[in-house]
């Protein structure tokens, strides 16, 4: 523990972990402590990223001299931002400020000041107008009726004790993985995010559908850099044809399905295989309410695989003068010209071959379907938990996890104390 002397609060303590980036970026929170939210891209992206968050809409008026004034409440805000960090270190409450009046109206915020509790999992809270507003009591509405999809687990001191507790409550899923706060979406802790966001997507949120997709379509961006920086990545691609475009999707005339799959290794163009029949099939339980307009791509993960995703492009083109596209298969490159061919471990290529092409039926893919909001359709629902694995691998061990070949400490293991499997 470490105390912070800050100009406004006066003394904070740090009660997070005793790790330098931990403690580094706990400081860069404190400095920073929300987020200006310009446009309604930069909310999707700011909402995609926070299971909850509070924002407000504050109206900055020039003054006589030309230097913005203040608005009334934003110190109280700017206050709770900073409690909100000390309260929880390891996963605060984030904060972000509205100042575009056009985004602020689509969120039925009118005057400046409104201020409300975004929720992926449930409705948005407006900030009661009869509680006064300073930065404790923010703080304390704010934590008192947040909902996460993913908690994150930190075992210190009486581990014993946790678990205990957590375990009681029913069956848990404990997802160890490393961790680092300045790549955002390229941590794994978000695909779990996309996993138990759709578990918990009960009435079919448009929301959250964004928010999957936004994850998704982050992701991809990184891993692009990462193939600009050297790395090995690959595209394997196949067109629909015209009988395997589903209704849904008949007023598009060109369908692609791709699977992009990232991992040290790379695919060699032999082995490239896309079954864009039962993708085609797979579509059908995404509902008519996400195709529209003159184009779509859609993205999801190949059976929750973090090394391998599925992507579908449909638009309407003009093929007058072509060739119509006929049912075909190609390995492609996404890097512009990059060279994608790959040398293989001959210890890894047969498990990563099977890992990245494992066949689906039709019926996986209705299981699938009905995963989303599985946790509303059952007596038993499953709680969900990330823990550091480059900080507590050893509580892994214990549970009997091991760590791969390549040494990669990513494990999940579901843990019903009722009927003790693991």
């Amino acid at each position: 523990m470490f105390t912070l002397i800050h100009q406004t609060l006066g003394e904070l303590e740090y009660t997070g972990l005793l790790k330098e980036k931990s403690m580094t970026m706990f400081l860069q929170r404190v400095i920073n402590p929300f987020t200006f939210i310009e446009d309604k891209q930069s909310l999707k992206l700011f909402s995609a990223e926070h299971d909850v968050s509070v924002i407000a809409y504050f109206n900055f008026l020039p003054s006589l001299n030309g230097t913005l004034q203040e608005p009334s409440g934003f110190i109280s805000f700017f206050k709770a931002s900073v409690r909100a960090v000390v309260k929880d270190p390891i996963n605060p409450i984030v904060f972000g400020i509205i100042t575009n009046n056009q985004v602020a109206r689509s969120l039925s915020m009118i005057r400046s000041q409104d201020t409300q509790l975004r929720r992926m999992l449930n409705v948005s809270l407006v900030y009661p107008r009869h509680l006064p507003y300073n930065s404790k009591m923010i703080v304390s509405w704010a934590y008192k009726h947040q909902q996460k999809a993913v908690k994150w687990l930190v075992p210190t001191l009486r581990k014993s004790l946790i678990f205990s507790s957590l375990f009681s409550k029913g069956p848990t899923l404990l997802f160890f993985t490393p961790h680092q706060e300045e790549t955002i979406f390229g941590n794994n802790f978000h695909l779990l995010r996309t996993v138990a966001l759709d578990y918990w997507n009960c009435k079919n949120s448009s929301n959250i559908w964004d928010a999957i997709q936004m994850i998704h379509s982050e992701r991809q961006k990184m891993l692009k850099e990462r193939n600009l920086n050297g790395s090995l990545d690959l595209e394997c691609c196949s067109t629909l044809s015209n009988n395997q475009r589903i209704q849904y999707l008949s007023h598009y005339n060109t369908c692609e399905v791709c699977e992009h799959s990232s991992q040290h290794q790379a695919i060699q163009t032999n082995n490239c295989k896309v079954n864009s029949a039962i993708f085609s099939k797979s579509l059908e339980f995404f509902g008519t309410r996400i195709f529209s307009g003159p184009s779509l791509c859609l993205n999801w993960l190949n059976n929750y695989n973090p090394f391998s995703e599925i992507r579908v492009c449909c638009k309407k083109v003009d093929l007058i003068g072509r060739n119509r596209y006929s049912q075909s298969i190609h390995a492609c490159s996404c890097n512009g010209g990059m060279n994608t061919e790959a040398i293989f471990n001959p210890n890894s290529k047969e498990k990563f071959i099977d890992n990245i092409y494992r066949k689906q039926s039709y019926s996986d893919a209705h299981r699938w379907s009905e995963f989303t909001g599985l946790g509303c359709k059952t007596n038993k629902t499953l709680d969900f938990y990330a823990i550091r694995s480059d900080m507590f691998w050893s509580i892994a061990e214990h549970l009997g996890l091991r760590k791969s070949k390549d040494d990669i400490s990513t494990s999940v293991v579901i843990i019903d104390k009722q009927v003790l499997t693991f």
